[in-house]
């Protein structure tokens, strides 16, 4: 299979090309292109069984370009890189109908994955490719894609065959079902078709569109399919404001009257205190009440909805970091704000905030198993007498070792002092005061293990960079 490479960045190009020797399916690279001017002439040229290109490419981008080569009518399949993962890029790129969207840097098992899909679905459609144009299914589905331009032999073969007039309009049903696709498509397919097949005054096809997780039926006529698809699916996602199995009509959909949503700022409130006192179930109750906020009662508008879970989700992460309590490593922001944005379905809208809550460590208290039980027993007695100052040498005397013996081993085995780690944990408890209670600063102060206000304060500040006062003010 031949491909061409349109990157504007010499070594991705370059490394793309010479990793397409080392897979399996006979890949061929057919050229190398450094814009997308020069790769429209290459693909004209070459006509290409697949392109994969850049977005964002000096002269002209990769969806200009894909725009230009669907002109010329090259039906290539189309595998897109990108480090911008706005969901608008995505739209376009479906819409030029793009087989794979990667984002960078991708890697070799996610490449080989998206070449090894598009070979099985070229086999397939050669192995497909009837004798005429093909059926209605396959005739609409290349339509919605932006894969065909039905010219004058096309409208001809639809009149003959399927009885199908261009001037007449058609009625499109898109049936969104998310991450149940897989499981449930095979059902929905057979439930709609029953539901279809008992009405003698109208035909339909249906077809799969897997990228958007949804069926599309369309009941004769054909006109404007692609348009008219785009514009259902945008407002899938009144299904956040009318729950499922509700017929989402376009335009009546635009006559719903909403009610004004105020962010409840409360439960965020609560989130902060119930965080910072390390109640699991507490927490839970109030992750709860978030979600009933939008699913029961007044209606909001898709939109308001999901600014309102990316803001809750963003004080999650913000708090959470702060009190070491985030695995921040291992996290994807923008994974997780795509999906709040990208959201079909109330339980989508959920599943973004779950996945969040399972990243925090809620069993913080009980830290990870260290080797060395003497450390332990060092760091649970820290944290339990670390408000009254004990120092090391009093737990060295009640562990029966010397002092220097243990600050060796503890410095080994944690990574920093004793002093260090017990100003840290003292530092860490008092971030929890000062975002989860209104407690003075005095009271934070002495509840930490200073008796001194002002020191407090200064340690404080050479920690985190803020005064106490400030810092509270930031997490307000």
């Amino acid at each position: 299979m031949r491909v061409i490479v349109v990157e504007d960045e010499d070594r991705i190009r370059e490394g793309i090309t010479g990793l397409l020797g080392l897979l399996e399916g006979n890949f061929e690279a057919a050229g190398e292109a450094e814009d997308g001017t020069a790769g429209l002439e290459l693909i004209k040229r070459e006509k290409p069984d697949i392109v994969i290109t850049d977005i964002r490419m000096p002269d002209m981008s990769g969806l200009e370009m894909l725009e230009k080569v669907r002109e010329y009518g090259i039906q290539s399949k189309v595998i897109v890189l990108s480090a911008y993962s706005e969901f608008e890029y995505a739209r376009q790129a479906i819409r030029l109908g793009v087989t794979e969207y990667l984002l960078k840097p991708v890697s070799v098992d996610e490449f080989s994955r998206a070449m090894n899909t598009i070979k099985i679905q070229i086999e397939k459609e050669r192995r497909l490719q009837p004798e005429t144009l093909g059926t209605l299914e396959q005739i609409l589905g290349a339509v919605l894609y932006g894969q065909l331009e039905p010219d004058e032999e096309v409208k001809m073969y639809l009149m003959n065959r399927y009885g199908l007039d261009a001037g007449q309009e058609l009625v499109e049903i898109c049936i969104y079902l998310g991450n149940d696709y897989g499981a449930d498509s095979g059902r929905a397919e057979k439930v709609w078709a029953s539901l279809l097949s008992q009405r003698d005054d109208m035909e339909y096809c249906m077809i799969r569109a897997d990228y958007e997780q949804a069926l599309l039926i369309v009941v004769y006529h054909f006109r404007d399919l692609q348009e008219k698809f785009e514009l259902l699916y945008s407002y899938m996602d009144w299904n956040l404001t009318l729950g499922q199995d509700v017929l989402i009509a376009y335009p009546k959909i635009l006559q719903i009257q909403t009610s004004v949503c105020i962010y409840p700022i409360e439960l965020e409130n609560c989130f902060k205190a119930e965080i910072c006192l390390g109640e699991p179930e507490r927490v839970k109750k109030v992750i709860e009440s978030f979600h009933r906020y939008f699913s029961e009662g007044k209606l909001y508008t898709p939109r308001d909805m999901k600014e309102c879970y990316v803001r809750f989700i963003w004080a999650v992460i913000n708090i959470t970091k702060e009190i070491d309590m985030l695995d921040y490593g291992n996290l994807n922001q923008q994974s997780i704000l795509d999906q709040v944005m990208g959201a079909k379905l109330f339980t989508e809208l959920k599943a973004a905030l779950e996945g969040l809550m399972q990243k925090v460590k809620m069993n913080k208290k009980n830290e990870d198993a260290i080797a060395h039980l003497t450390v332990r027993r060092v760091k649970s007695m820290i944290h339990e007498f670390y408000q009254s100052g004990i120092t090391l040498d009093e737990i060295a005397a009640k562990l029966n070792v010397t002092p220097e013996y243990l600050s060796m081993q503890f410095h080994r085995e944690v990574g920093e002092t004793y002093s260090s780690y017990l100003k840290n944990y003292r530092i860490s408890k008092a971030k929890e005061l000062l975002i989860g209670t209104q407690k003075k600063q005095y009271e934070v102060a002495r509840e930490v293990g200073y008796a001194d206000s002002k020191y407090f304060s200064r340690v404080f500040r050479e920690c985190t960079g803020y005064s106490p006062a400030e810092y509270r003010k930031s997490h307000k």
